[in-house]
């Protein structure tokens, strides 16, 4: 008479790892230069796609305290805006930054008095 022992095999299913489809954006907006100390400030921001025609413009806006955060697809990005505060419709100085997916990118952008 044979015995025939049956083990429970255990096999590990590896899930492929997901990739998030965007990059994160955290950034503060400021007044820089002359006698002001850079200061935080209001201010409405873009970031539009470097070296594309597509014509789509991401927006956000930065409050009081200068403080932004935006989503985006990976890409390098001109980063541009107009203050709301302190001195309304002054623009800031455009940067341009790379966002990659999965990953925070933190920018500083100014607008630059005499």
């Amino acid at each position: 008479m044979a015995v025939l022992v049956l083990l429970p095999v255990l096999t590990a299913c590896a899930e492929t790892p997901t990739v998030p489809e965007t990059g994160h954006l955290d950034g503060l907006t400021c007044l820089k230069g002359g006698i002001i100390a850079t200061t935080p400030v209001a201010a409405r921001l873009t970031a539009k796609r470097v070296g594309t025609d597509s014509g789509k413009v991401y927006a956000t806006e930065a409050d009081s305290h200068g403080v932004f955060s935006l989503d985006l697809p990976p890409g390098t990005y001109e980063l541009s805006g107009s203050l709301t505060a302190r001195l309304p419709g002054g623009r800031l100085t455009p940067v341009q930054v790379a966002v990659a997916a999965g990953h925070t990118t933190s920018v500083e952008i100014c607008a630059l008095v005499p």
